[in-house]
Protein backbone atom coordinates (compact mmCIF):
# COMPACT_ATOMS: atom_id res chain seq x y z
CA UNK A 1 0.00 0.00 0.00
CA UNK A 2 3.17 2.29 0.91
CA UNK A 3 4.71 1.76 -3.05
CA UNK A 4 1.39 2.51 -4.52
CA UNK A 5 0.84 5.73 -2.75
CA UNK A 6 4.66 6.85 -3.51
CA UNK A 7 3.74 6.18 -6.77
CA UNK A 8 1.01 8.17 -7.08
CA UNK A 9 2.93 11.06 -5.16
CA UNK A 10 5.03 10.66 -8.01
CA UNK A 11 2.78 10.82 -10.92
CA UNK A 12 1.60 14.48 -9.87
CA UNK A 13 5.44 15.95 -10.37
CA UNK A 14 7.32 15.98 -13.33
CA UNK A 15 10.68 17.23 -13.72
CA UNK A 16 11.76 18.42 -16.80
CA UNK A 17 14.85 20.72 -16.68
CA UNK A 18 14.61 21.59 -13.59
CA UNK A 19 11.37 22.59 -13.89
CA UNK A 20 8.38 21.25 -12.40
CA UNK A 21 5.05 20.56 -14.20
CA UNK A 22 1.96 20.64 -12.82
CA UNK A 23 -1.50 18.93 -14.03
CA UNK A 24 -4.89 20.52 -13.48
CA UNK A 25 -5.86 17.43 -11.40
CA UNK A 26 -2.64 18.33 -9.19
CA UNK A 27 -3.56 21.94 -8.67
CA UNK A 28 -7.42 21.07 -8.20
CA UNK A 29 -6.41 18.96 -4.84
CA UNK A 30 -3.80 21.15 -3.58
CA UNK A 31 -3.18 21.88 -0.11
CA UNK A 32 -3.63 25.48 0.98
CA UNK A 33 -1.43 26.47 3.57
CA UNK A 34 0.65 29.63 5.62
CA UNK A 35 4.28 29.87 6.67
CA UNK A 36 6.33 32.58 8.45
CA UNK A 37 7.92 33.71 5.30
CA UNK A 38 7.21 37.66 4.77
CA UNK A 39 7.00 38.37 0.72
CA UNK A 40 5.18 41.72 -0.69
CA UNK A 41 3.70 41.96 -3.50
CA UNK A 42 5.42 45.35 -4.82
CA UNK A 43 8.83 44.35 -5.38
CA UNK A 44 9.78 48.20 -6.99
CA UNK A 45 8.83 49.65 -4.07
CA UNK A 46 13.11 49.18 -3.29
CA UNK A 47 13.22 51.58 -6.31
CA UNK A 48 10.40 54.21 -4.82
CA UNK A 49 11.86 54.04 -1.14
CA UNK A 50 15.75 54.82 -2.50
CA UNK A 51 14.25 57.60 -3.76
CA UNK A 52 12.12 59.44 -1.77
CA UNK A 53 14.85 59.05 0.55
CA UNK A 54 16.64 61.39 -1.86
CA UNK A 55 13.59 64.17 -1.20
CA UNK A 56 15.08 65.25 2.02
CA UNK A 57 12.53 68.59 1.10
CA UNK A 58 9.67 66.80 2.26
CA UNK A 59 11.16 66.99 5.78
CA UNK A 60 10.39 70.29 5.73
CA UNK A 61 6.35 69.34 6.37
CA UNK A 62 7.26 68.15 9.95
CA UNK A 63 7.79 71.85 10.65
CA UNK A 64 4.97 73.48 9.76
CA UNK A 65 1.98 72.15 11.81
CA UNK A 66 2.96 71.34 15.91
CA UNK A 67 2.16 67.50 16.87
CA UNK A 68 -0.88 67.23 18.99
CA UNK A 69 -0.88 67.65 22.61
CA UNK A 70 -0.78 64.58 24.87
CA UNK A 71 -0.11 61.86 22.53
CA UNK A 72 3.16 62.98 20.55
CA UNK A 73 5.07 59.41 20.70
CA UNK A 74 2.37 58.10 18.00
CA UNK A 75 2.58 61.13 16.32
CA UNK A 76 2.29 60.67 12.16
CA UNK A 77 5.03 62.69 10.54
CA UNK A 78 3.47 64.75 7.65
CA UNK A 79 6.53 63.99 5.34
CA UNK A 80 5.99 60.21 5.94
CA UNK A 81 2.32 61.00 5.11
CA UNK A 82 3.16 62.71 1.65
CA UNK A 83 5.68 59.95 1.11
CA UNK A 84 2.98 57.09 1.70
CA UNK A 85 0.79 58.73 -0.57
CA UNK A 86 3.37 59.02 -3.46
CA UNK A 87 4.39 55.49 -3.00
CA UNK A 88 0.93 54.52 -3.61
CA UNK A 89 0.22 56.35 -6.64
CA UNK A 90 3.46 55.17 -7.66
CA UNK A 91 1.89 51.98 -7.68
CA UNK A 92 -1.66 52.94 -9.40
CA UNK A 93 -3.23 52.99 -5.77
CA UNK A 94 -5.58 55.93 -5.96
CA UNK A 95 -7.65 55.79 -3.44
CA UNK A 96 -7.16 56.58 0.38
CA UNK A 97 -8.82 53.19 1.27
CA UNK A 98 -5.69 51.48 -0.47
CA UNK A 99 -3.72 52.59 2.36
CA UNK A 100 -5.29 49.35 4.28
CA UNK A 101 -3.23 46.94 1.94
CA UNK A 102 -0.15 49.17 2.61
CA UNK A 103 -0.45 48.55 6.48
CA UNK A 104 0.08 44.64 6.04
CA UNK A 105 3.34 44.77 3.12
CA UNK A 106 6.89 44.46 5.03
CA UNK A 107 8.33 47.23 2.49
CA UNK A 108 5.93 50.22 3.48
CA UNK A 109 7.40 50.45 6.80
CA UNK A 110 10.76 51.78 5.44
CA UNK A 111 7.99 54.47 4.19
CA UNK A 112 6.32 55.04 7.08
CA UNK A 113 7.52 53.68 10.71
CA UNK A 114 3.85 53.94 11.83
CA UNK A 115 0.98 52.32 9.89
CA UNK A 116 -1.55 55.09 8.79
CA UNK A 117 -4.79 54.16 7.96
CA UNK A 118 -6.94 55.67 5.41
CA UNK A 119 -8.79 57.81 8.07
CA UNK A 120 -5.60 59.61 9.16
CA UNK A 121 -4.27 59.45 5.48
CA UNK A 122 -7.46 61.82 5.03
CA UNK A 123 -7.57 63.58 7.90
CA UNK A 124 -3.32 64.67 7.13
CA UNK A 125 -3.98 65.79 3.50
CA UNK A 126 -6.92 68.16 4.46
CA UNK A 127 -4.87 69.19 7.22
CA UNK A 128 -1.77 69.84 4.98
CA UNK A 129 -4.25 71.24 2.07
CA UNK A 130 -5.23 74.11 3.86
CA UNK A 131 -1.42 74.98 4.58
CA UNK A 132 -0.38 77.27 2.01
CA UNK A 133 3.85 76.35 2.61
CA UNK A 134 3.11 72.77 1.79
CA UNK A 135 2.38 73.48 -1.78
CA UNK A 136 5.47 75.28 -2.14
CA UNK A 137 7.22 72.12 -0.80
CA UNK A 138 5.73 69.59 -2.69
CA UNK A 139 6.89 71.40 -5.69
CA UNK A 140 10.22 71.51 -4.32
CA UNK A 141 10.23 67.84 -4.03
CA UNK A 142 8.80 67.98 -7.95
CA UNK A 143 11.92 69.83 -8.74
CA UNK A 144 14.62 67.85 -6.82
CA UNK A 145 12.76 64.62 -8.23
CA UNK A 146 13.24 65.97 -11.88
CA UNK A 147 16.94 67.06 -11.22
CA UNK A 148 17.93 63.41 -11.30
CA UNK A 149 16.38 63.12 -14.53
CA UNK A 150 18.02 63.51 -17.98
CA UNK A 151 16.48 66.10 -20.26
CA UNK A 152 15.46 65.27 -23.59
CA UNK A 153 16.11 67.89 -26.35
CA UNK A 154 15.03 68.71 -29.76
CA UNK A 155 17.08 69.67 -32.24
CA UNK A 156 16.63 73.25 -34.08
CA UNK A 157 19.01 74.08 -36.59
CA UNK A 158 22.58 74.13 -35.04
CA UNK A 159 21.20 74.00 -31.88
CA UNK A 160 19.50 72.09 -29.52
CA UNK A 161 16.56 73.56 -27.30
CA UNK A 162 14.80 71.29 -24.45
CA UNK A 163 10.83 71.39 -25.16
CA UNK A 164 8.71 72.97 -22.05
CA UNK A 165 5.02 71.73 -23.25
CA UNK A 166 1.39 73.19 -21.22
CA UNK A 167 -1.54 71.87 -21.87
CA UNK A 168 -4.95 71.43 -20.25
CA UNK A 169 -6.53 68.04 -19.67
CA UNK A 170 -9.76 67.34 -18.37
CA UNK A 171 -10.53 64.66 -15.46
CA UNK A 172 -13.82 63.76 -15.49
CA UNK A 173 -15.46 63.03 -12.43
CA UNK A 174 -18.85 62.74 -13.58
CA UNK A 175 -21.83 61.36 -10.52
CA UNK A 176 -19.78 63.64 -7.69
CA UNK A 177 -20.31 66.65 -6.08
CA UNK A 178 -17.10 67.53 -5.62
CA UNK A 179 -16.02 71.62 -5.19
CA UNK A 180 -15.60 73.36 -8.01
CA UNK A 181 -16.64 70.79 -10.67
CA UNK A 182 -18.29 71.75 -13.28
CA UNK A 183 -18.93 71.25 -17.61
CA UNK A 184 -15.05 70.96 -18.81
CA UNK A 185 -14.22 71.79 -23.13
CA UNK A 186 -14.76 68.45 -23.89
CA UNK A 187 -18.27 68.57 -22.83
CA UNK A 188 -17.45 66.78 -19.29
CA UNK A 189 -17.89 67.38 -15.85
CA UNK A 190 -15.21 67.66 -13.41
CA UNK A 191 -12.11 69.83 -13.53
CA UNK A 192 -9.55 70.46 -16.05
CA UNK A 193 -5.90 70.93 -14.80
CA UNK A 194 -3.02 72.72 -16.37
CA UNK A 195 -0.12 70.68 -16.78
CA UNK A 196 3.65 71.26 -18.08
CA UNK A 197 6.44 68.62 -18.88
CA UNK A 198 9.89 69.75 -19.65
CA UNK A 199 11.46 67.05 -22.06
CA UNK A 200 9.45 64.32 -21.37
CA UNK A 201 9.70 64.48 -17.09
CA UNK A 202 6.45 65.96 -15.03
CA UNK A 203 7.18 69.67 -13.75
CA UNK A 204 4.15 71.48 -12.46
CA UNK A 205 0.11 70.80 -12.32
CA UNK A 206 -2.25 73.28 -11.57
CA UNK A 207 -5.60 72.14 -10.55
CA UNK A 208 -8.61 74.47 -12.10
CA UNK A 209 -12.27 74.32 -11.90
CA UNK A 210 -13.92 73.00 -14.71
CA UNK A 211 -15.33 75.58 -16.82
CA UNK A 212 -12.07 77.90 -16.68
CA UNK A 213 -11.02 78.74 -19.57
CA UNK A 214 -7.21 77.62 -20.57
CA UNK A 215 -5.85 81.15 -21.29
CA UNK A 216 -7.09 82.59 -17.54
CA UNK A 217 -4.13 82.24 -15.63
CA UNK A 218 -1.62 81.03 -17.86
CA UNK A 219 0.72 83.60 -17.08
CA UNK A 220 1.07 83.24 -13.91
CA UNK A 221 1.37 79.23 -14.59
CA UNK A 222 4.11 80.14 -16.76
CA UNK A 223 6.05 82.39 -14.10
CA UNK A 224 6.16 79.16 -11.36
CA UNK A 225 7.13 76.84 -14.42
CA UNK A 226 10.29 79.51 -15.47
CA UNK A 227 10.78 79.72 -11.53
CA UNK A 228 11.05 75.67 -11.98
CA UNK A 229 13.32 75.75 -15.13
CA UNK A 230 15.54 78.05 -13.51
CA UNK A 231 16.23 76.54 -10.62
CA UNK A 232 16.78 73.09 -12.50
CA UNK A 233 19.79 75.18 -14.23
CA UNK A 234 18.39 75.18 -17.61
CA UNK A 235 18.68 78.88 -19.58
CA UNK A 236 15.54 80.36 -20.58
CA UNK A 237 17.16 80.88 -24.26
CA UNK A 238 17.10 76.91 -24.55
CA UNK A 239 13.84 76.00 -24.09
CA UNK A 240 11.07 75.54 -26.31
CA UNK A 241 7.78 76.57 -25.23
CA UNK A 242 5.10 74.73 -27.10
CA UNK A 243 1.25 74.87 -27.20
CA UNK A 244 -1.46 74.36 -28.53
CA UNK A 245 -4.61 77.18 -30.09
CA UNK A 246 -6.31 77.33 -26.68
CA UNK A 247 -3.20 79.28 -25.27
CA UNK A 248 -2.66 81.66 -28.75
CA UNK A 249 -3.31 84.83 -26.12
CA UNK A 250 -1.38 88.10 -26.76
CA UNK A 251 -0.51 88.20 -23.09
CA UNK A 252 1.10 84.83 -23.13
CA UNK A 253 3.05 85.80 -26.60
CA UNK A 254 4.31 89.00 -25.05
CA UNK A 255 5.33 87.80 -21.70
CA UNK A 256 7.31 85.05 -23.44
CA UNK A 257 8.75 87.85 -25.49
CA UNK A 258 9.59 89.66 -22.53
CA UNK A 259 10.98 86.70 -20.54
CA UNK A 260 13.88 86.23 -23.77
CA UNK A 261 11.83 82.29 -24.45
CA UNK A 262 11.54 80.80 -27.64
CA UNK A 263 8.18 79.64 -28.16
CA UNK A 264 5.95 77.96 -31.11
CA UNK A 265 1.93 78.53 -30.77
CA UNK A 266 -0.49 77.46 -32.70
CA UNK A 267 -2.95 80.26 -33.72
CA UNK A 268 -6.68 80.01 -33.85
CA UNK A 269 -7.83 80.95 -37.20
CA UNK A 270 -11.67 82.30 -35.84
CA UNK A 271 -12.94 82.09 -38.73
CA UNK A 272 -10.61 84.56 -40.70
CA UNK A 273 -11.59 84.09 -44.40
CA UNK A 274 -7.12 85.46 -44.97
CA UNK A 275 -6.08 82.59 -43.13
CA UNK A 276 -8.73 79.60 -45.00
CA UNK A 277 -6.97 77.01 -46.89
CA UNK A 278 -7.74 78.31 -50.07
CA UNK A 279 -6.26 82.08 -49.31
CA UNK A 280 -3.31 80.26 -48.37
CA UNK A 281 -3.05 77.87 -50.56
CA UNK A 282 -3.34 80.77 -53.18
CA UNK A 283 -0.59 82.55 -51.37
CA UNK A 284 2.00 79.85 -51.33
CA UNK A 285 1.86 79.14 -55.21
CA UNK A 286 2.16 82.90 -55.54
CA UNK A 287 4.95 82.72 -53.29
CA UNK A 288 6.44 79.66 -55.10
CA UNK A 289 6.42 77.10 -52.50
CA UNK A 290 7.28 73.80 -53.38
CA UNK A 291 5.25 71.45 -52.46
CA UNK A 292 6.04 68.26 -50.08
CA UNK A 293 4.69 65.22 -50.90
CA UNK A 294 3.35 62.40 -48.05
CA UNK A 295 5.06 59.34 -47.71
CA UNK A 296 2.06 57.43 -46.66
CA UNK A 297 -0.97 58.85 -48.08
CA UNK A 298 -1.17 59.10 -52.00
CA UNK A 299 -2.01 62.34 -53.09
CA UNK A 300 -1.33 64.62 -50.18
CA UNK A 301 0.80 67.11 -50.70
CA UNK A 302 1.94 69.92 -48.15
CA UNK A 303 2.89 73.99 -48.65
CA UNK A 304 4.87 75.59 -45.59
CA UNK A 305 5.40 79.13 -45.72
CA UNK A 306 6.19 82.17 -43.81
CA UNK A 307 3.48 84.83 -43.98
CA UNK A 308 3.23 88.17 -42.30
CA UNK A 309 0.08 88.23 -40.34
CA UNK A 310 1.11 89.32 -36.57
CA UNK A 311 -0.98 91.34 -34.25
CA UNK A 312 -0.20 95.07 -34.67
CA UNK A 313 0.58 95.15 -30.82
CA UNK A 314 3.16 92.90 -31.59
CA UNK A 315 5.03 94.65 -34.71
CA UNK A 316 8.73 95.11 -34.48
CA UNK A 317 8.90 92.44 -31.69
CA UNK A 318 10.37 89.62 -33.74
CA UNK A 319 7.68 87.46 -34.26
CA UNK A 320 7.15 85.19 -37.31
CA UNK A 321 3.95 83.57 -38.66
CA UNK A 322 4.46 79.92 -40.17
CA UNK A 323 1.94 78.28 -42.63
CA UNK A 324 0.74 74.91 -43.40
CA UNK A 325 -1.25 74.06 -46.50
CA UNK A 326 -2.42 70.67 -46.31
CA UNK A 327 -4.13 69.66 -50.02
CA UNK A 328 -5.52 66.11 -50.56
CA UNK A 329 -6.47 64.39 -54.29
CA UNK A 330 -9.00 62.10 -52.79
CA UNK A 331 -11.81 62.63 -50.09
CA UNK A 332 -11.86 60.14 -46.86
CA UNK A 333 -14.39 58.00 -49.22
CA UNK A 334 -11.98 57.31 -52.14
CA UNK A 335 -13.69 60.08 -54.34
CA UNK A 336 -11.30 62.73 -56.36
CA UNK A 337 -11.52 66.28 -55.65
CA UNK A 338 -12.52 68.71 -58.81
CA UNK A 339 -9.89 70.27 -58.24
CA UNK A 340 -6.75 70.93 -55.66
CA UNK A 341 -8.01 74.38 -53.89
CA UNK A 342 -11.16 71.83 -52.46
CA UNK A 343 -9.52 69.91 -50.36
CA UNK A 344 -7.33 72.44 -48.71
CA UNK A 345 -6.68 72.77 -44.83
CA UNK A 346 -4.44 75.15 -43.19
CA UNK A 347 -2.89 75.94 -40.37
CA UNK A 348 -0.69 78.64 -38.63
CA UNK A 349 1.94 79.19 -35.65
CA UNK A 350 3.22 82.13 -33.79
CA UNK A 351 7.19 81.39 -33.21
CA UNK A 352 9.88 83.50 -32.15
CA UNK A 353 13.26 81.33 -33.60
CA UNK A 354 14.77 83.45 -35.48
CA UNK A 355 16.92 81.10 -37.38
CA UNK A 356 14.30 77.93 -38.21
CA UNK A 357 12.98 77.40 -41.46
CA UNK A 358 8.63 76.88 -41.97
CA UNK A 359 9.39 73.35 -42.26
CA UNK A 360 11.42 73.00 -39.06
CA UNK A 361 8.73 75.31 -37.17
CA UNK A 362 5.61 72.45 -37.80
CA UNK A 363 7.75 69.41 -37.27
CA UNK A 364 9.09 70.46 -33.73
CA UNK A 365 5.27 71.33 -32.90
CA UNK A 366 4.16 68.34 -34.31
CA UNK A 367 6.01 66.93 -31.40
CA UNK A 368 3.86 69.06 -28.91
CA UNK A 369 1.73 65.88 -29.64
CA UNK A 370 3.51 63.57 -26.98
CA UNK A 371 1.78 65.60 -24.32
CA UNK A 372 -1.70 63.73 -25.26
CA UNK A 373 0.74 60.13 -24.44
CA UNK A 374 1.53 62.14 -20.90
CA UNK A 375 -1.77 62.61 -20.36
CA UNK A 376 -2.84 58.77 -21.33
CA UNK A 377 -0.15 58.15 -18.90
CA UNK A 378 -1.30 60.07 -16.21
CA UNK A 379 -5.27 59.03 -16.09
CA UNK A 380 -4.83 55.47 -17.72
CA UNK A 381 -1.83 54.15 -16.73
CA UNK A 382 -1.53 55.50 -13.32
CA UNK A 383 -5.45 55.93 -12.88
CA UNK A 384 -5.55 59.62 -11.52
CA UNK A 385 -8.15 60.86 -13.02
CA UNK A 386 -11.14 60.71 -10.19
CA UNK A 387 -9.51 63.31 -7.51
CA UNK A 388 -10.43 61.34 -4.33
CA UNK A 389 -11.80 64.37 -1.83
CA UNK A 390 -14.16 66.40 -2.27
CA UNK A 391 -12.33 69.56 -1.26
CA UNK A 392 -10.76 71.62 -4.00
CA UNK A 393 -7.22 72.51 -2.26
CA UNK A 394 -7.18 68.49 -0.93
CA UNK A 395 -7.34 67.73 -4.52
CA UNK A 396 -4.86 70.38 -5.24
CA UNK A 397 -2.25 69.00 -3.26
CA UNK A 398 -3.45 65.52 -4.42
CA UNK A 399 -2.60 66.42 -7.62
CA UNK A 400 0.90 67.79 -7.31
CA UNK A 401 1.94 64.57 -4.93
CA UNK A 402 0.55 62.64 -8.17
CA UNK A 403 3.19 64.28 -10.33
CA UNK A 404 5.50 64.16 -8.07
CA UNK A 405 4.76 59.99 -8.43
CA UNK A 406 4.76 60.61 -12.19
CA UNK A 407 8.28 61.80 -12.07
CA UNK A 408 9.55 58.81 -9.57
CA UNK A 409 8.36 55.90 -11.85
CA UNK A 410 9.55 58.33 -15.21
CA UNK A 411 13.07 57.89 -13.27
CA UNK A 412 12.71 53.88 -12.43
CA UNK A 413 11.63 53.93 -16.48
CA UNK A 414 14.79 56.14 -17.76
CA UNK A 415 17.29 54.34 -15.70
CA UNK A 416 15.44 51.03 -16.58
CA UNK A 417 16.08 51.85 -20.58
CA UNK A 418 19.72 53.29 -20.04
CA UNK A 419 20.70 50.15 -18.27
CA UNK A 420 19.23 48.00 -21.49
CA UNK A 421 18.95 50.11 -24.30
CA UNK A 422 18.83 47.29 -26.64
CA UNK A 423 16.10 45.72 -25.04
CA UNK A 424 12.87 46.04 -27.20
CA UNK A 425 9.31 44.03 -27.24
CA UNK A 426 9.80 43.46 -31.38
CA UNK A 427 13.49 42.50 -32.36
CA UNK A 428 12.49 44.57 -35.74
CA UNK A 429 12.13 47.70 -34.18
CA UNK A 430 14.34 50.17 -32.80
CA UNK A 431 15.41 50.27 -28.61
CA UNK A 432 12.27 53.20 -27.38
CA UNK A 433 13.39 56.25 -26.15
CA UNK A 434 10.96 55.58 -23.17
CA UNK A 435 9.37 53.03 -21.31
CA UNK A 436 5.33 53.46 -21.63
CA UNK A 437 4.27 54.24 -17.51
CA UNK A 438 2.23 50.80 -18.12
CA UNK A 439 5.59 49.08 -18.71
CA UNK A 440 7.26 50.26 -15.76
CA UNK A 441 4.44 49.62 -13.54
CA UNK A 442 4.00 45.80 -14.83
CA UNK A 443 7.90 44.93 -15.76
CA UNK A 444 9.41 47.06 -12.83
CA UNK A 445 6.99 47.49 -9.72
CA UNK A 446 4.14 44.89 -9.61
CA UNK A 447 6.93 42.05 -9.08
CA UNK A 448 6.43 39.63 -6.03
CA UNK A 449 9.53 38.79 -4.07
CA UNK A 450 10.12 37.37 -0.53
CA UNK A 451 12.07 39.35 2.55
CA UNK A 452 14.72 37.24 4.01
CA UNK A 453 17.37 38.08 6.48
CA UNK A 454 19.83 36.31 7.12
CA UNK A 455 23.54 36.70 7.44
CA UNK A 456 22.76 39.74 9.18
CA UNK A 457 21.58 41.10 5.59
CA UNK A 458 18.58 41.84 3.85
CA UNK A 459 17.48 40.52 0.97
CA UNK A 460 15.14 40.72 -2.26
CA UNK A 461 15.05 37.42 -3.81
CA UNK A 462 12.73 37.56 -6.85
CA UNK A 463 11.88 34.16 -8.61
CA UNK A 464 13.93 32.63 -10.73
CA UNK A 465 11.42 33.27 -13.86
CA UNK A 466 11.57 36.87 -13.85
CA UNK A 467 13.06 38.02 -17.57
CA UNK A 468 14.28 41.43 -16.09
CA UNK A 469 16.66 40.18 -13.21
CA UNK A 470 19.75 42.30 -14.14
CA UNK A 471 18.28 45.10 -14.78
CA UNK A 472 16.25 45.16 -11.85
CA UNK A 473 19.66 45.06 -9.83
CA UNK A 474 20.88 47.95 -12.01
CA UNK A 475 18.24 50.33 -11.01
CA UNK A 476 18.59 49.19 -7.24
CA UNK A 477 22.11 50.26 -6.96
CA UNK A 478 21.25 53.64 -8.87
CA UNK A 479 18.89 54.11 -6.17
Amino acid sequence: MAKNTSENKNKCKKYTNGDIILSASTVKNAIIEQDDVVQSSFGGLAFIIGILDSLTCLAKLDSLLPPPNGHAWNWIRYSDVAKLMIAMLCLRHTHFEDAREFERDTLVRAIAGTPISPESLRQKLDILAACPEAERIVCEAALQAASQAAMQDAACGDRRLIPLDIDPTPLDNRGSRKEKTGRTYDSGWGYCPMTSFVGTVPLFPELRPGPQHSIKGTPDFMKRCLAGTDSLCIPRERLLFRADCGLDGIGLVEFLLDAGVPFIIKRNARGAGRLSGMALLAKAKAAGAAPEEDGKIRGRRYYRLEIDDCPPALKGRNLRCIAEVRTSEFMPDGTRYISEELGAEAATWWTSLPDADPRTVVMLYHDHATMEQHHGELKTDMGIERLPSGKFETNRLYLQLAYVAMTVNRLIGDRAAACDPSRSPHPSRPAPKRLRMRTILKRYLFVPCRLVWTGRRFKIVLTSGYAHYDVFREIHAQC
